[in-house]
């Protein structure tokens, strides 16, 4: 009988069909795929590019994108799935509304066919805001205010409060309806704009990729009795600015969030403030999860 065991033996004999002994040393490819592959199988994970790369301790890859760009996917001989988020841009204003936040769209189990995919991340909007989009997926991008009576609606869909006296309306965000402006304490108050959405439910809490979606914008302050101002409107958690005062401007939303821009103040010109730009980022499984 010959034995096969030499260190790093030769492509034909590692392939010789009567071996009876598993090989010593370092044996050739043919031999070491067989064995990890072939015979006890084997997890292959997704190759792909684009966007900045975070390997987690959540044993997955994430590829996050704050800009328009490509994600590839190279390999994926084992037909794994992709999860995916994405975050419309927010709305702009210049009035003393705020306005709407980007929508979040979350997908879970998408194809991950060998293709080259465009990635566009929203941008927020000075006048109009622009979706999010990748990989046959949309976040609708939150609405600009030009109007004095409401604040944007969100890109979810959620609507804005309404003015009051010369106070502005919060703009939506995607946990519900903005806030209305308001009378108390002898002034004329801001509405806030209502939250985004924490989505480190599912992916994984971390703030290395961590994404929230843009609450609405604050409303802008109106008059108080006695020559003061009435008090500003909050902007939407993480991510909406806040509101202007009387003669203030209102707060940009902040970048990668989709976050709706603060409404100004009422007493304040017509000028142009941004919502924040969106994101999308997409993860898979390095091992298996099954």
């Amino acid at each position: 009988m010959f034995r096969q065991d030499r260190t790093n033996p030769s492509t034909a004999v590692s392939n010789w069909k009567g071996r009876r002994d598993s090989l010593k040393g370092h044996p050739s490819t043919a031999v070491s795929t067989w064995l990890n592959g072939g015979l006890f199988g084997g997890f292959t994970p997704i190759t792909a590019t684009g966007g900045t790369i975070i390997d987690h301790s959540d044993d997955y890859r994430y590829h996050k994108f704050t800009s328009s760009g490509t994600f590839e996917i190279t390999a994926n001989p084992g037909e794994h799935l992709v999860d995916l988020v994405l975050v419309g841009g927010g709305g702009g204003t210049s009035q003393k509304n705020g306005a709407g936040g980007g929508e979040l769209v979350k997908v879970t189990g998408a194809a991950g066919a060998v293709a080259s995919y465009s990635i566009v991340v929203g941008a927020g909007g000075n006048n109009t805001a622009t979706d999010s989009t990748g990989m046959s997926q949309t976040a609708t991008a939150g609405v600009y205010v030009s109007s004095q009576s409401s604040g944007g609606a969100s890109g979810s869909g959620n609507a804005g409060g309404t003015t009051n006296m010369g106070s502005g309306a919060g703009g939506g965000g995607q946990a519900g309806v903005g806030g209305n402006a308001t009378y108390s304490n002898n002034g004329y108050n801001g509405g806030a704009g209502n939250s985004g959405s924490n989505v480190g439910t599912g992916f994984n809490s971390s703030s290395v990729y961590q994404v929230y979606n843009g609450g609405g914008g604050g409303g802008g302050a109106g008059i108080r009795w006695g020559g003061g101002e009435g008090y500003v409107g909050g902007g939407g958690y993480l991510g909406g600015g806040s509101g202007g005062t009387r003669f203030g401007l209102g707060n940009t939303g902040t970048t990668n969030t989709g976050g709706g821009a603060g409404g100004n103040g009422n007493g304040y010109s017509q000028t142009s403030k941004s919502g924040g730009s969106g994101c999308v980022i997409i993860r898979y499984s390095l091992i298996d999860q099954s």
